[in-house]
């Protein structure tokens, strides 16, 4: 006679638990393209550093390493949201109803536009905010070997090929290329854990060693090494994400299909009053023809 045993829930659940793997989020590095034009530019005698002549000569090319930061008169900004196809249509709306002196319309349609224009200026004074947030993060001194000697320069004189020393607590000046040499010119096989949860989203360091590259803003967490800068201002990764938010010179989809119904309505409208005034012209010419008959 043979006995039926049930596991009880606890050994269930360790049986479950034992089957259970820990999957650990994995990194992946984001590599840079680096055209050979500009890596022929990164080859710097790490112990040397650049002359003051070649860092003049590259920082005229380059251009300083700085985010640029464009100021629009706030006033012409504010008036900038009442241009547009619908805009116009509805200002010719608001004209016409104050000539017939329809005032409750216009006062609707008045309140409406400035509604409108007010909420595109806070929503674009938010992304400036956004934008001197991302400045703020920036180093503003940094170390680098300039004609064989290690010297504190301002971050906007870095350019591509300086030699930077980075240590603990340094905010990483520009992109660079980690050379797995110390401050001192020795070599090292430790890693320089770099905070980067402000550019990625990572919430721990994450371990670099030779040939890795540091972005700018990122902070360093331990570790020390020297690094060759590869990318300055607009061009860091920093750099182009500022630019996605500052420039909009390209209309978004949506934004086309507004002026699309925009301008067909403007269309329907003009070919509507043209015929009204076609209509009231033919009423007119008839009724003279009456009187004179």
């Amino acid at each position: 006679m043979s006995e039926k045993i049930e596991a009880g829930p606890s050994e269930l659940h360790d049986e479950t638990k034992g089957k259970l793997e820990v999957e650990e989020a994995e990194h992946h590095e984001h590599k840079d393209e680096i055209s050979p034009e500009l890596e022929a530019l990164l080859q710097t005698d790490p112990t040397k550093g650049l002359t003051t002549a070649e860092a003049a000569e590259r920082l005229a090319r380059f251009g300083p390493n700085e985010l640029a930061e464009v100021k629009r008169n706030p006033l012409l900004k504010f008036l900038g949201y009442f241009t547009g196809a619908i805009a116009y249509l509805i200002e010719v709306a608001c004209i016409i109803s104050a000539v017939v002196e329809d005032w409750l319309d216009f006062g609707i349609i008045l309140a409406l536009l400035l509604v409108n224009a007010c909420i595109g200026f806070i929503e674009e004074s938010k992304a400036e905010s956004a934008l001197d947030a991302l400045r703020q993060t920036l180093a503003l001194k940094t170390r680098a070997w300039r004609d064989g000697h290690l010297v504190e320069l301002d971050v906007n004189q870095l350019v591509p090929g300086d030699v930077i020393v980075l240590r603990l607590g340094d905010i990483v000046p520009a992109d660079g290329r980690l050379l797995g040499i110390g401050a001192t010119g020795e070599a090292t096989e430790g890693d320089l854990l770099i905070d980067q949860s402000a550019l990625t989203g990572e919430s721990l360091p994450v371990a670099k060693n030779k040939g890795k590259t540091v972005y700018s803003s990122s902070i360093v967490k331990q570790g020390q090494q020297m690094a060759v800068v590869t990318k300055t201002g607009g061009d860091t990764f920093i750099g182009r994400a500022a630019n996605l938010i500052s420039i909009t010179t390209e209309e978004g989809h949506f934004q086309k299909i507004i002026n699309r119904i925009g301008n067909f309505l403007i269309l329907i409208t003009v070919v509507l009053v043209v015929i009204i005034m076609i209509y009231q012209l033919g009423q007119v010419l008839v009724r003279s023809r009456r009187v004179l008959s």
